[in-house]
């Protein structure tokens, strides 16, 4: 919509598909097109998500009434990874997101655990004690 220049307003009309929300659909494109093909599934109903989530960062489609999927693309992981941070888990249990695919999303997800339990002083342990190192456990996931 930035590079609209002019408009000239025509004589023909249309009627739009009933149900069409213009700003829904828009918001909705946002998420589309980008390099990095994104699915998230959370422990979440799609309502409770679309509360944390804009509809820019991809379409919710209710798995059951628990467990929502977010499909959307992405150019930058670690962004995206950063949005994700909005879903609040209710318990230990509920509100969890896993970061299915793609990989590099999964390992941006990962990094930024690390910053934040550092930055909260508590590191995550890896193995022998040390610092995972960037992929280790999207490696050990398989």
């Amino acid at each position: 919509m930035d590079r609209v220049a002019s408009v000239d307003v025509l004589e023909e009309t249309f009627t739009p598909p009933t149900g069409l929300d213009p700003v829904e659909t828009l918001e909705e494109h946002f998420a589309d097109g980008w390099k990095y093909e994104v699915e998230v599934v959370t422990d979440a109903p799609a309502d409770t998500v679309a509360e944390w989530l804009p509809r820019n960062l991809g379409r919710r489609e209710p798995i059951d009434a628990h467990t929502t999927r977010l499909v959307a693309t992405a150019d930058e992981p670690d962004w995206y990874a950063e949005q994700l941070t909005a879903i609040r888990p209710r318990s230990a249990s509920s509100g969890r997101a896993n970061s299915g695919r793609p990989r590099e999303l999964r390992e941006a997800a990962e990094a930024l655990g690390r910053r934040l339990l550092g930055a909260a002083g508590r590191p995550p342990e890896g193995a022998a004690g040390r610092p995972p190192e960037p992929g280790e456990a999207a490696a050990a996931d398989g």
